[in-house]
């Protein structure tokens, strides 16, 4: 899954590091606490923003700098509601019986999702990994309530053991 993305003021304190302090890559992924390639990440987009020093963004506004960084706060389609909330479950306990069919693949069954869905379905990976985590919740344990039919008719229709007598059983009798 994706990481999340960096607090503002985190961002902010990144670029006062880099932009101000000449902070290595290294020491400012260690002040933060997250990973250099992320810090990497984040310089690029301030460099592909224009911003060079950090005057330029430090009286600017939380979502103005978002804006100049190239984050937006709403979703692709100008909503304003997160993509992720939009993206429709699908039902996993039909997806699943429908795989048990022969010639019926998990990617047969994203396709039919997905021109279902339109663009609130899910990619194939987040798809096959949200069935697979479905899947790892079902029982192991399966129980089968079949009768066994030659016990069935062996109840339905008693016989005697041969060379018994029905009687032998009851206590006095000769």
């Amino acid at each position: 899954m994706a990481a999340q993305r960096l607090r503002m003021r985190d961002i902010r304190y990144l670029l006062k590091l880099h932009l101000a302090e000449g902070k290595s890559q290294s020491a400012i992924a260690k002040a933060i606490g997250c990973g250099k390639t992320t810090v990497r990440e984040y310089i690029y987009r301030a460099k592909s923003a224009g911003i060079l020093t950090f005057q330029e963004i430090e009286n600017l506004s939380e979502s103005d700098l978002m804006s100049k960084m190239g984050f937006s706060a709403q979703s692709q389609d100008g909503s304003g509601t997160p993509r992720k909330a939009q993206i429709v479950m699908p039902d996993w306990s039909k997806v699943h019986t429908e795989k048990l069919k022969p010639n019926v693949t998990l990617m047969l069954l994203w396709t039919e999702y997905v021109n279902t869905m339109g663009k609130s379905a899910y990619g194939y990976t987040q798809f096959s990994e949200y069935y697979n985590r479905w899947l790892k919740k079902l029982s192991v344990t399966l129980r089968h309530s079949h009768k066994d039919p030659r016990r069935e008719s062996h109840r339905k229709n008693p016989k005697p053991r041969q060379g018994l007598s029905p009687l032998s059983n009851v206590s006095g009798a000769v």
